[in-house]
């Protein structure tokens, strides 16, 4: 497996990411449309802060994508409790932000999943 080869293409598609909801939030600013522009910056601010982390496993440099899967895994379970408690207390703002969260690390998960078959090819 090509670790080097999988960071880069997955730091390119968090980036990519991270721009096209930027480019959404954009939008729907400008049709004034902030309750909605406000949930992608949660989007947003995953794709960016997981971006952030492996670069930083990669400079550390030693079991970079394990640790990151390890970080995906605790958000998956911390983000998960927090959607719990927000229906349990009926919090319906909490409970958006959580699933939207939630819905950008499930995306992610599933990009390195891609990217890892294609640094195996």
């Amino acid at each position: 497996m090509d670790v080097e080869l999988i960071v880069g293409l997955h730091s390119r598609a968090l980036f990519r990411r991270q721009e096209e909801v930027a480019a959404r939030i954009a939008l729907l600013a400008k049709d004034q449309r902030q309750d909605e522009a406000n949930l992608l910056k949660a989007k947003r601010n995953v794709y960016g802060n997981l971006g952030d982390a492996l670069a930083a496993f990669g400079r550390q440099g030693h079991d970079i994508l394990n640790r990151y899967e390890e970080l995906m895994q605790h958000l998956d379970a911390v983000w998960n409790e927090a959607a719990e408690l927000a229906a349990r207390y009926q919090d319906a703002r909490r409970l958006a932000v959580e699933e939207v969260k939630l819905e950008a690390l499930k995306d992610v998960m599933a990009l390195l999943r891609e990217e890892t078959r294609e640094g195996e090819a």
